[in-house]
C-alpha cells in the first residue's frame, strides 16, 4: 500500500552508500522490487518530489554485508526547512515481508523471495496501534527493505525539507540515511477523480489474519481497515462485501422477498459513501 502520484527520485551518483562492519544501507524508489538476495548497490541520498496532500515514498534497503543482523530499528528524526518542518506523525515505515516465488509467470519474472507484505512499524496510519514490524534480524548477506511514507500536509509551505533515517542494530554503528522532501506549491485533493479498480479477497484476507472461523464483526472491522488504507492512497478497491445480500424466496410464488442489505451493506456502503474517511473520500468505482 504505498502508491504515489506526481513524484520523482534521484538517486546520488556511485560511491555514496553507507555502512558499517556488517551493515549496509541504500535507497531506491517506490517503484523497485529488490529481492531478499540481491547485490548492494550505491543510491543515496533519496531526492523526493511532491505537492501538497499527497504521499510521497522511498525504500531503505538494509544489506547484512558482513554477517547476520539482530535488533535492526529504523528511527525518523525531525523533517526540516527554512518554512518551518513536516511533523513525524505524518510519516510512517514498514518492514518489507518477504514472498518465495517458485513458479515464474512469465519470461520476464524471477524466483526467488521478492518484497510483497508491508508489516508497520511504531504506530500504524489507521488505528495508531503500535505494530511489530521493527525490531527485525537480517540474515548474512541478505536484504531487507524499509518502506517509507510521508505524507505532506495540505498547507505546508513549498520549499526543501531534510531529514535522515538512524538505522540501529545489535552490535553494530548506527547509519544515517539522509532524504529530502521537495514540495511544489501546489495541493491535489483527497478525492481521486481517476476511476479505479483493484480486486479484494475478504475472506482470504479474514483467513490470513483471524483463521477460519467466521465472525461477523472482526471481518466487517477488517475489511474496512483495508478500504480505509486504499482510500488513504486514492485508489479503489471491488470485492469487498464479506456477504451476499440476502433473501427469502418462496417456491410457490416463485417469488423473492425480505432482501436483507445489512451484512452487504456493513463494507460496501462506508467506502462508498465517505464514511470511513475524516476527509469524506470515498471509492471511484465499485463492483
Amino acid at each position: 500500500l504505498g502508491l504515489t502520484f506526481l513524484v520523482a527520485f534521484v538517486g546520488a551518483s556511485p560511491g555514496n552508500s553507507v555502512a558499517s562492519s556488517a551493515t549496509k544501507v541504500w535507497t531506491t524508489s517506490d517503484t523497485v522490487k529488490v529481492l531478499e538476495t540481491a547485490g548492494p548497490q550505491v543510491l543515496l541520498p533519496a531526492n523526493l518530489y511532491g505537492a501538497r496532500n499527497e504521499y510521497v515514498s522511498f525504500q531503505v534497503i538494509v544489506n547484512a554485508v558482513g554477517g547476520p543482523l539482530t535488533g535492526v530499528t529504523p528511527t525518523m528524526s525531525r523533517i526540516t526547512g527554512v518554512h518551518g518542518s513536516i511533523s513525524t506523525t505524518n510519516v510512517h515505515m514498514y518492514r518489507e515481508a518477504y514472498q518465495h516465488v517458485v513458479n515464474v509467470s512469465d519470461q520476464a519474472g524471477r524466483t526467488g523471495y521478492w518484497p510483497d507484505g508491508l508489516v508497520p512499524i511504531g504506530r500504524d496510519s489507521i488505528v495508531g496501534q503500535v505494530r511489530n514490524g521493527a525490531p527485525f534480524s537480517v540474515a548474512a548477506n541478505n536484504n531487507n527493505g524499509i518502506w517509507v511514507d510521508i505524507h505532506v500536509p495540505m498547507h505546508q509551505p513549498a520549499g526543501t525539507y531534510s531529514g535522515h533515517i538512524a538505522i540501529a542494530s545489535q552490535g553494530q554503528a548506527t547509519v544515517s540515511v539522509p532524504f529530502a522532501v521537495n514540495v511544489w506549491n501546489f495541493a491535489i485533493p483527497s478525492q481521486s477523480t481517476l476511476a479505479t479498480a483493484f480486486g479484494f479477497d475478504t475472506w482470504g484476507a479474514y483467513q490470513g489474519t483471524f483463521g477460519s472461523q467466521w465472525n461477523t464483526q472482526k471481518i466487517e472491522n477488517l475489511t474496512n481497515r483495508y478500504s480505509e488504507a486504499a482510500l488513504q492512497m486514492r485508489i479503489s478497491m471491488y470485492g469487498i462485501d464479506v456477504a451476499p445480500v440476502g433473501y427469502t424466496y418462496n417456491s410457490n410464488t416463485r417469488k423473492v422477498s425480505a432482501l436483507d442489505w445489512s451484512l452487504w451493506n456493513s463494507t460496501e456502503a462506508p467506502a462508498n459513501d465517505g464514511a470511513l474517511d475524516p476527509t469524506h473520500r470515498h471509492f471511484t468505482a465499485a463492483a
